[in-house]
């Protein structure tokens, strides 16, 4: 577990966005997920007799009446079904070695709320099921947000700001954005909710008839994209964006103070090429995207492929790597504080 952690670590140092656009992947899919739900509430709530058709006996199902309005999903609840928050216990279902149930998919959370078969879900009590802290997030956002406040002061102040600082910011940036996006994810939540359909002949039927949509129960992390959601295009044009991005605010330092000539030439070369790249990977992205046979590649643009994520990658190494090894010879201008003082008006 540890060294999982430690290599996930270090892939994100020199891929900041790549957390950033599994984060986007996420929300996007967070969102239509609720969206779809939504859709499903909207026409119950407008025609609550449709729900009386076939009844229910012994499940959740069988106290929704036409008097019943259900509540619409929000970004919490929605996040919390794609965590594997509602587990299902059917007929034949068997629970691990650690007592849990299978985990129903997005999926099929929407086959059951479009066959009258999901009680009205509270969103208050998805929410409650996470141990989310606002108040540490916020400290967390705060700080990191002072740190690009205060290396846009430096650069304001005519202070130097150093490659390392310049390097953390964007990864302080790529942290806003996860926050922001995750805010209201449920952070921690190990304790699921149980939709018990064992007695309910319906429920039962359609649960054996769609049990190889149903997944185990791995951590509290489990994310279960819903198969409508095909998020593959979305990721690939937000890495590559964020990729440009990343290489651009890193030409930020193109006169910046360097130990030696050679390494400001590396460093340059090293930002370019990696706007460049994600360029040309942009442009490859599209064109394979319109291939046919579901965009299968031939073997010369494979090739083309595996010759330029080497140069994808060593750029970025090296940026991270000169941010810290640019720490032995400093401007003296480093050394200085910003006197916020003086960008306060006053009256000479």
């Amino acid at each position: 577990m540890v060294a999982k952690i430690s290599q996930q670590a270090a892939l994100t140092l020199v891929f900041p966005e790549l957390m950033l656009t599994l984060v986007v992947s996420q929300f996007y899919c967070a969102w239509r997920f609720a969206k779809e739900m939504n859709k499903v509430i909207a026409s119950r709530n407008e025609d609550g007799q449709s729900t009386q058709l076939e009844p229910h006996q012994g499940c959740p199902a069988s106290t929704i009446t036409s008097d019943t309005r259900f509540e619409n999903w929000n970004l919490t609840t929605a996040f919390f079904g794609m965590m594997g928050g509602f587990e299902v216990k059917f007929t034949g279902v068997k629970r691990d070695s650690k007592g849990r149930l299978d985990v129903l998919t997005p999926k099929l959370l929407i086959g059951l709320a479009r066959g009258n078969m999901l009680p009205p879900v509270d969103n208050w009590v998805c929410k409650d099921r996470g141990k989310s802290d606002e108040i540490g997030k916020l400290f967390v956002v705060g700080q990191v947000t002072w740190f690009i406040l205060q290396c846009i002061g430096r650069k304001a102040a005519g202070l130097p700001v150093t490659l390392l600082e310049i390097n953390t910011s964007i990864h302080v940036a790529c942290a806003i954005g996860i926050y922001g996006l995750m805010w209201l994810k449920p952070q921690g939540a190990s304790e699921a909710l149980v939709i018990d359909v064992s007695m309910c002949p319906k429920c039962n039927h359609f649960m054996t008839e769609n049990r190889q949509d149903l997944v185990s129960r791995a951590d509290n992390l489990l994310t279960a994209m819903h198969d409508e959601f095909d998020q593959t295009r979305l990721r690939t044009f937000t890495m590559i964006i964020l990729g440009v991005i990343y290489g651009g605010l890193h030409t930020v330092a193109w006169d910046a103070h360097f130990p030696s000539y050679a390494e400001q030439i590396l460093w340059r070369v090293s930002a370019v090429l990696i706007v460049g790249l994600s360029a040309i990977l942009f442009f490859f992205a599209q064109y394979v995207d319109r291939l046919p046979d579901e965009g299968e590649m031939s073997l010369s643009q494979s090739l083309v492929l595996l010759f330029v994520l080497p140069l994808f990658f060593f750029p970025r190494l090296y940026l991270v790597i000169e941010a810290f090894i640019s720490v032995r010879s400093l401007p003296v201008g480093a050394y200085q504080t910003v006197d916020w003082v003086e960008f306060l008006p006053h009256i000479g």
